[in-house]
């Protein structure tokens, strides 16, 4: 994966400035969508991109694997905190789950790409609003080329921690946002009361 995106940053760095913005991340995404292809990759997908210049706008769609784990994060009552903040944590779905009668792999397509969302269910329940940012979050004891790991980067190690620093650096990264519509008759308001050990094999059945 890091030749991968050591050949991915190199694309975006000979990429066309601000002006050609538009075309520069058009090529950036069939690098990235080739280098990282599928609903499997997605976290690895989602990763490169933030390091060569982000999006185009919000992302306002998800792969339906995604959406699947996400459903089954709510569905299966992994809100967390205050139920009115509605945040849902999708890190249960890097264990296998079964839905509708089959059983889900996902391993860290949405952990690792989504983690925490704000998941705000209609009040008359069947769908919901995604919304979420992509970033790394702030490591107070990080230096930036000397500090070994990045505290949001972990599971990277240290050359993803480099990896960010020469993004950051050449002025490349940028933050991702998402706001992406999810629908589901099960969808609830009182789902965000419910609780389940994370880590455990949700079963959601029709």
């Amino acid at each position: 994966m890091i030749n991968d995106l050591l050949k991915v940053i190199k694309k975006g760095i000979d990429l066309p400035g601000k002006l050609q913005r538009n075309l520069g991340l058009k090529i950036r995404n069939a690098i990235v969508d080739t280098t990282f292809p599928g609903a499997d990759n997605y976290h690895k997908n989602m990763y490169a991109k933030a390091l060569t210049g982000g999006t185009k706008g919000t992302v306002e769609k998800l792969p339906e694997k995604v959406v699947s784990d996400v459903k089954s994060a709510a569905l299966g009552g992994w809100f967390v905190g205050d139920p009115k903040d509605n945040q849902l944590s999708t890190y249960g779905t890097r264990y296998p789950y079964q839905m509708d009668g089959k059983l889900h792999t996902p391993g860290m397509r949405t952990a690792g790409s989504l983690g925490h969302v704000n998941l705000k269910i209609d009040p008359k329940g069947g769908k919901a609003m995604l919304t979420d940012r992509w970033d790394v979050d702030p490591d107070k004891d990080y230096i930036p080329f000397i500090t070994k790991g990045h505290d949001d980067l972990r599971e990277g190690g240290t050359l993803a921690a480099r990896l960010y620093d020469i993004s950051k650096l050449l002025g490349l990264y940028k933050d991702i946002d998402f706001k992406v519509p999810i629908q589901d008759p099960r969808l609830t308001p009182d789902l965000r009361y419910k609780r389940m050990k994370i880590g455990t094999l949700g079963t959601v059945e029709e």
